[in-house]
């Protein structure tokens, strides 16, 4: 199974900040209230190169940098495809998340698509089976 990432929002320079309210930890402690910030500093569309990274910003107004750092290259589904059929795998399948009725999150259920919207930022699981 492999995870993609696509669409043209995925293609461009972008920082988006989402808020996260606080809550109890496993142990009974209350994590503090933070923002998550997805950071997509490059983008070649030459070789599909993208950096990317994930910072927190506390609400004491701490902040941890670069916390996660995503180094790859960003595969299409038909070549993840392609190279899993020259290695040997008979069969891959295209999975998605399903969207709530407003169209905006996702309702947590994985389908099998046939094709995909292409729209602003997608993820999908390519399955192979040998």
């Amino acid at each position: 199974m492999l995870n993609l990432y696509g669409g043209l929002g995925a293609e461009k320079l972008l920082v988006e900040r989402s808020a996260k309210p606080a809550e109890n930890a496993p142990d009974g402690t209350m994590l503090p209230r933070f923002t998550y910030v997805w950071e997509q500093k490059v983008f070649d569309p030459i070789n599909r190169h993208l950096l990317a990274h994930i910072h927190f910003e506390l609400k004491d107004g701490r902040r941890v940098r670069k916390a996660f750092t995503y180094d790859w290259r960003m595969y299409t589904v038909p070549e993840l495809s392609d190279a899993l059929a020259e290695a040997g795998f008979r069969d891959t399948e295209v999975w998605s998340e399903g969207w709530d009725k407003s169209g905006r999150h996702g309702n947590g259920t994985l389908y099998r698509r046939t094709r995909l919207d292409h729209s602003d930022t997608w993820i999908a699981y390519v399955v192979a089976a040998r």
